[in-house]
Order: C-alpha cells, then sequence, then structure tokens
C-alpha cells in the first residue's frame, strides 16, 4: 500500500538516472526451506524488523522529481531490469503461493507450495 503523505526517500533533477532496488514477498508467501531458494539479504533484513504493515506489497520509494508539480505528465524511461532473486512468486485466487526458480536461459520451472 501507498500513501501520499509520505516523504520522499530520493529526489531527483529532471533528466537524472537513478537505479532502485524493490524487494518483494512478506513472511507468509516466503518459499520454503526445502525449495533451495534464497531469500535476498534485503528482503531479510525488511522482514526481521518487523516493521508495520499497510497492506500486502513493500514499497521502493518515493521519488520526487525537482519542479514536477500535481498533474505533470512524467516520461520515465526504464534502462534495465535485473532479478534481485533467484526466485519470483505469485498468489493464485484460491490464495496459494506459487514460486518461479528463474533460470539463465530466461525459462521458468514452477514449484507450487500448497496452502
Amino acid at each position: 500500500m501507498f500513501d501520499g503523505t509520505f516523504a520522499p526517500v530520493l529526489t531527483v533533477q529532471p533528466g537524472d538516472t537513478v537505479v532502485l532496488q524493490a524487494v518483494s514477498g512478506m513472511p507468509h508467501v516466503m518459499p520454503p526451506p526445502e525449495a533451495g531458494l534464497t531469500i535476498p539479504d534485503a528482503l531479510a533484513k525488511i522482514l526481521a524488523a518487523k516493521l508495520p504493515s499497510l497492506g500486502a506489497h513493500l514499497v521502493t520509494g518515493p521519488v520526487a522529481i525537482a519542479g514536477a508539480e500535481p498533474g505533470d505528465m512524467l516520461e520515465i524511461c526504464i534502462d534495465a531490469i535485473e532479478f534481485g532473486a533467484d526466485w519470483g512468486y505469485w498468489r493464485d485466487g484460491g490464495g496459494a503461493a506459487h514460486f518461479v526458480r528463474h533460470r539463465l536461459d530466461s525459462r521458468a520451472t514452477g514449484i507450487r507450495r500448497q496452502s
């Protein structure tokens, strides 16, 4: 969940290039130990801090653009996306967490954890 009252964690100038790291996953959707998947250090530290939760998603930011005003149209160019973990997940409507192990050939192998 995101709240527009949060102060920016970073302010950038128009045209700046920034690198952001985002992690995802609450404790109840972490891959089971027997899956052999690694929890990123940044995510492990966030979960260990037991911060109050505002919702189901961790959010990176907000990032402010110097000079931008409400209603302005912003253009954001994504130069690259790099996986930060050797797995990802999605949830289905029944509440089951599905884990995907990333492979170098860009195909994925699904690992399903029964809830």
